[in-house]
């Protein structure tokens, strides 16, 4: 850079001066965590403070009296801007703020850089120095960089995120990530702007339940806690939602927003109902099942009585009526009458007669059986008579204690019927 061939160069020794006069020994300077670098008007470096030496790496013996560009502290296409764009915007204006470039460090490596530069006049109003301040922004840059990503993974899911100032009944929101729009309908400049509320959108039965809540919590001094409730969504659709909230303090240990994460569950809720549903039909259909069982039961049991009491009656029936009878034809007398009542004893072998007649409360004799067996067959007296060899008389006499132990004696009743119906 030609030192003479710039109108707003001046005298190094005279800048010197004019800073030792302005700032005294430079404390100020010194400790801030910016690196302050002084430059004379003709371009030369006068002083450095600390945190140019340490985050540039060039001492002061070093850079004094030299030019940026000598110790390469940014490219040659950061020297054009500066020579042919900032220093007279500088020159006009006196202060240029926050102008991003890139800086080099004296091991070669770059960082973006956040430059301000102040002119420094002298008493007379002209330009003596130029103090250039350089702040490294890379962590701000990572930072931001870290925010970019977050917000577009936030805004590719469908997760919401909320932070409202706690206004209890109000709730004004402070940021809502912009995936908003596509969850719920509406868009965050709605919410940001106060045009929609969320205790507006939220449904009626729900909305004194959710403040109740926020009211306990905030008693209780609960810092984090889940809600479920729901929303009526700008195309009049209600969903369920649930939300984490972590509670914010301000600086002075006061609770002061509420930080949201929010997430659409109405098809979990779906599913739940139709769970519930599944599992009542199921309740239902066991219950059905057991009520079966129950019945199936019953019916066994019955039909294992009945085949009890078959047996019980093909049982009676065999010793009290047909074994009599078996006993007659072995002796061989009157065979084919005999032979004629086996065959009808034979067909009536399933019946409850035998057992019937022979039970405890009739206390029949066994030969008063044997002849209402045959008076069931349908055999008359004198029959009777002569097929058991006995008297028609003794006969007539077992009729009338069978009658009168059957309790039919004063009854107009046809004993072989009534035999017949047993």
């Amino acid at each position: 850079m030609d030192p003479e061939s710039k109108p707003y160069r001046g005298s190094s020794i005279e800048a010197a001066r004019l800073l030792g006069e302005e700032f005294g020994d430079l404390k100020v300077v010194e400790a801030m965590s910016e690196a302050v670098v002084v430059l004379g008007m003709d371009g030369t470096i006068l002083r450095v403070n600390r945190e140019f030496e340490r985050g540039i790496g060039w001492g002061r013996e070093d850079a004094v009296g030299k030019t940026p560009v000598e110790l390469g502290l940014m490219s040659e296409e950061g020297a054009r801007k500066v020579e042919t764009e900032l220093v007279p915007r500088l020159m006009g204006k006196g202060v240029l703020r926050d102008i991003e470039m890139t800086g080099i460090r004296r091991d070669g490596t770059s960082f973006p850089a956040l430059m301000s530069w102040t002119l420094i006049r002298d008493s007379r109003g002209q330009p003596s120095c130029i103090i250039s301040v350089a702040m490294d922004i890379t962590e701000r840059r990572r930072a931001e960089q870290e925010l970019r990503e977050f917000r577009d993974i936030i805004n590719r899911s469908p997760a919401l995120v909320f932070v409202w100032r706690v206004a209890p009944g109000e709730w004004p929101v402070e940021f809502v990530s912009d995936n908003v729009k596509q969850v719920i309908g509406y868009t965050a400049d709605d919410f940001m702007s106060g045009r929609v509320s969320w205790p507006g959108i939220t449904h009626p039965d729900d909305v004194a339940r959710l403040e109740a809540e926020v009211a306990a919590h905030i008693e209780s001094g609960t810092m984090e806690w889940s809600q479920e409730y729901r929303l009526i969504i700008r195309s009049g659709e209600t969903r369920w939602m649930s939300d984490r909230n972590l509670f914010l303090k301000d600086e002075k240990g006061d609770l002061a927003r509420i930080q949201s994460i929010v997430v659409d569950i109405t098809e979990r809720k779906i599913g739940e109902e139709s769970l519930k549903k599944s599992e009542a039909e199921l309740r239902a259909r066991t219950l059905a099942l057991e009520q079966k069982n129950i019945a199936f039961k019953e019916i066994v049991q019955h039909i294992e009585e009945e085949k009890n009491m078959m047996r019980a009656d093909l049982s009676a029936n065999v010793e009290e009526v047909l074994m009599p009878v078996v006993e007659k034809l072995k002796m061989g007398a009157d065979a084919g009458e005999y032979a004629d009542l086996l065959e009808h004893h034979l067909r009536e072998l399933t019946s409850e007669f035998g057992l019937k007649v022979t039970r405890k409360g009739l206390n029949l004799s066994i030969r008063e059986v044997e002849i209402c067996s045959m008076i069931r067959g349908g055999l008359r007296s004198k029959d009777i008579a002569r097929l058991l060899n006995v008297s028609h008389q003794t006969i007539e006499k077992h009729r009338k204690n069978i009658r009168k132990k059957l309790g039919i004696s004063s009854k107009d009743i046809n004993l072989s019927s009534y035999l017949r119906e047993l």
